[in-house]
């Protein structure tokens, strides 16, 4: 029996997937036709195999490597040996078998105890530089593990391996062999790129018959120990896109709000909910950003649509909190939008409101308990009875999200986590009985990050990820960029998203919002004090600053308590989300080329967000319909010399100097 210590590798460049000559990306293994293990018209097989961890030749490789890593790294203990208790991720170890029944059409292999095998020779795949670029020994793998282990800065040109360096590869594999052979002083710590698993031991035993034995071993049985640290994760390359506007969405400083989502806009004198119909750019404006946007209403009467020419004159619905009904009475009631006495509402039953806000805010909370996947990718049966289908977007709630797109989520350690989200998948089950409904979930798929702050004391050296990381999407890059351009400044601190997870899944009430950009919308946020917050270097993500779906019906606000509002229920397009709240003609168009003819349209000074005196000033909500005195009052910037929305977000508590009550 031998008794080995593990040694973890916590650092890989491994790749399972790489792009060949003609720019396909391929898989970084052997191919599908050297796989194919059938036997040619020779009755000849010619293969190759994945090794599993188990397998003898498997644990001799990583027995060798820890080995020669041990003794290079000085760990001395003459009690035990080392191995490695696996391969960095994302290499594996292949087999090529080339064998025959009949073994007088095979020239069998002097050098392997594989029966009536040719060649039974192992080779290690996961080089970055794809699958030509194979390990055929521990012996050259051993350098470029080596360097994995050791080499603080991760520059691949420092690594002497044949393949990274095969210039200098031949010159040092002798003498690196060599050096093996001599003690060298043990190390305080462990390297970098490796932690030494100390308790328990590993144990390798040769057994045959459930019996030690010292000859013809069978695979060894392995009693594998707990990593003392985790495992590198590995981020998921970026998805492609589909739809025009998915990849102008993906993209950093264009639309800031999309189509068919549910925003607050800016009405001139107060602020209102509606919904994004249309977007598009003017060519007489430079980066011009229009917005169609229909209010939202009660089942009576629709105002118009209005167009808004500026990011500034919107913001999402999650960065501030609904108001209580401009009626009191309702204040006390439990009610959704289609339950709500609207005749007896609007004949002044329940006393003095505006029938027209509280109607706007009804139709809020009932869309933001919504959803609708859109843009079907691909539909197929795994079995009988189940059908899985995978989506391009979905709207959830108030918003419309993307594959690609960053999302904030609940299940985080910190209010900064994020998700980038890779697939929105759904998975339908009937009865095979009765061909009834059994079940049906959505799940958002994606890579889970946090954001790290490390210090950063020269200014001339680059950021990490700022930039650079092509799994990242570009607007976090962007973003982070910018934002530590001001801290590094500052206060010699820079922060990158550390990925935390590959692959999670998380339920559609586990979403908060979509991840919106802290350089682009605090300006708005924050208002005035935004230059000056920049420059002291303490910009927060933005996520600080905003509530999440559902909130507007959790029992927990202390504004509006729930009105017995259903959450996530589906609906067949988003235009059935918003139900009678807008006009039944209502449509939602998608790309960015203006309209012929622009409806309601509302000339609006960017700067301020009030109207410009003159031709086309907004129509206001008295002379709309609306009440008198309700949600001007209510919500009335008048009076407000420099900015409109301190006041505003203080009272409704969306913008709270030490961050939403929510959180």
């Amino acid at each position: 029996m031998a008794r080995f210590y593990p040694l973890y590798v916590r650092r890989s460049d491994g790749k399972l997937e790489t792009v060949g000559a003609h720019k396909h990306k391929e898989a970084n293994k052997p191919t599908g036709e050297q796989l194919n293990q059938q036997p040619d018209k020779n009755g000849i097989c010619d293969y190759y195999r994945p090794v599993s961890a188990e397998e003898l030749k498997h644990l001799d490789w990583r027995r060798k490597l820890g080995g020669m890593l041990a003794r290079k790294m000085g760990f001395k203990d003459h009690e035990v040996g080392y191995i490695l208790a696996d391969f960095p991720e994302n290499f594996t170890l292949y087999e090529h078998v080339k064998k025959s029944d009949d073994t007088s059409k095979v020239k069998l292999s002097k050098n392997h105890a594989g029966g009536g095998n040719e060649r039974q020779d192992a080779y290690l795949y996961g080089h970055p530089q794809g699958r030509k670029k194979r390990y055929r020994s521990p012996a050259d793998f051993f350098p470029h593990l080596l360097w994995l282990c050791t080499d603080e800065s991760g520059d691949s040109d420092n690594c002497s391996c044949k393949i990274c360096s095969p210039e200098e590869f031949e010159r040092d594999v002798n003498s690196t062999v060599k050096e093996f052979k001599t003690e060298a002083a043990p190390k305080k710590e462990d390297p970098p790129g490796l932690v030494v698993g100390r308790d328990p031991i590993v144990e390798i035993t040769r057994r045959t018959n459930g019996q030690d034995a010292k000859s013809k071993p069978s695979p060894a049985v392995i009693s594998t120990a707990r990593p003392s640290a985790p495992q590198t994760v590995t981020a998921t390359p970026l998805p492609g896109t589909r739809h025009p506007d998915q990849q102008v969405d993906m993209q950093y400083g264009t639309f800031m709000y999309r189509q068919g989502e549910l925003v607050w806009f800016n009405k001139g004198s107060a602020w209102g909910l509606g919904v994004i119909l249309r977007r598009y750019s003017t060519s007489d404006r430079q980066n011009s950003q229009n917005y169609i946007v229909q209010p939202l209403s009660h089942p009576f009467r629709h105002p118009p649509t209005t167009t808004l020419n500026s990011n500034a004159l919107l913001r999402p619905f999650v960065a501030w909190s609904i108001p209580g009904f401009t009626c009191p009475v309702l204040n006390s009631m439990r009610m959704t939008f289609e339950t709500a006495d609207w005749h007896n509402m609007a004949n002044g039953s329940y006393g003095q409101g505006d029938i027209e806000v509280d109607g706007s805010i009804l139709a809020a909370k009932a869309i933001d308990a919504t959803f609708t996947p859109f843009d079907l990718i691909r539909s197929y049966e795994p079995s009988s009875g189940i059908t899985v289908r995978h989506w391009t977007g979905i709207y959830l709630g108030a918003e419309k999200v993307w594959v690609g797109d960053p999302i904030r989520i609940r299940a985080a350690q910190q209010n900064t986590d994020i998700m980038v989200v890779h697939n929105i998948f759904e998975k339908a089950e009937v009865s095979s009985f009765n061909g009834q409904p059994l079940g049906q979930t959505i799940e958002l798929v994606g890579d889970t990050y946090t954001l790290k702050t490390v210090q950063h004391g020269n200014l001339n050296a680059p950021v990490p990820q700022a930039g650079e990381d092509t799994d990242l999407p570009s607007r976090l890059r962007e973003d982070l960029r910018i934002r530590n351009s001001y801290t590094v400044a500052a206060k010699r601190q820079a922060s990158y998203w550390q990925i935390l997870k590959s692959q999670t899944r998380i339920q559609l009430s586990e979403f908060k919002s979509r991840w919106y950009e802290a350089t682009l919308l605090l300006p708005f946020l924050v208002a005035g004090d935004y230059d000056t917050v920049a420059r002291k270097g303490e910009l927060t993500d933005a996520g600080f600053w905003m509530n999440a779906r559902g909130d507007c019906n959790s029992r927990e606000s202390a504004l509006v308590p729930s009105r017995g509002q259903p959450t996530d229920l589906r609906k067949r397009t988003r235009i059935e989300a918003f139900g009678q709240a807008v006009p039944a003609q209502t449509q939602i168009v998608d790309g960015s080329e203006p309209p012929q003819n622009e409806p309601g349209d509302i000339p609006l000074d960017p700067q301020f967000g009030m109207p410009i005196q003159g031709d086309g000033v907004a129509e206001t909500m008295s002379e709309a319909g609306g009440h008198p005195g309700g949600f001007e009052d209510l919500m009335n910037l008048d009076g407000i010399d420099a900015d409109p929305l301190p006041g505003f977000g203080h009272e409704y508590g969306g913008q709270n100097a030490g961050g939403h009550p929510y959180y």
